[in-house]
């Protein structure tokens, strides 16, 4: 059985806590962060992209930009 894709809020959430714990980041930097990680999953859901499976997807199957 596969596992689930993985929704942006919820892998959003872990990444913020991650740098707030395991990296001990200063706020700002976590805000920062945060924040433009927001922008760009409003970007991806403007696109019809709904999971971060759907990033790496395309980051994998898109040619490179020096190979056009």
């Amino acid at each position: 059985m596969g596992r689930r894709p993985l929704a942006f809020d919820e892998t959003l959430d872990e990444y913020v806590a991650h740098l707030a714990v395991e990296r001990g980041l200063a706020k700002n930097t976590i805000a920062a962060y945060a924040a433009d990680l927001r922008r760009f999953v409003t970007f991806a859901l403007d696109e019809n992209i709904a999971t971060v499976d759907a990033v790496s997807c395309l980051l994998y199957t898109s040619p490179s930009p020096r190979d056009r």
